[in-house]
């Protein structure tokens, strides 16, 4: 026989998250992917800052040098958007092996 909540659900019939095990906690691919967006999280901020300082120098260089600025531009825009792209591949990735 099967428990039934105070809702009126059974257990079985109750939706889970992708990742979290019947108990409620991390299964081990949900412990890895919070792992590692935590890292890729962390690596965020510099990457921000580096963006921002690459960005003020092409600022001044702009009049003297414009070729040295438009390539400090492009590091600032590379800065910023290496972070999220290896956010959105380590997602899928982690989707595709909980799907297996």
């Amino acid at each position: 026989m099967t428990a039934i909540t105070q809702e009126g659900h059974s257990p079985a019939s109750l939706r889970r998250a992708p990742l979290i095990g019947p108990d409620g906690t991390y299964t081990r691919n949900g412990q890895a992917l919070a792992f590692v967006l935590g890292v890729i999280g962390l690596l965020f901020v510099p990457a921000t800052l580096a963006a921002a300082l690459l960005y003020t120098r092409a600022e001044t260089l702009f009049a003297t040098e414009p070729e040295e600025a438009r390539r400090l531009v492009s590091w600032s825009w590379i800065a910023l958007m290496i972070v999220p792209v290896l956010g959105i591949v380590t997602g899928l990735i982690a989707l595709v092996v909980s799907v297996l």
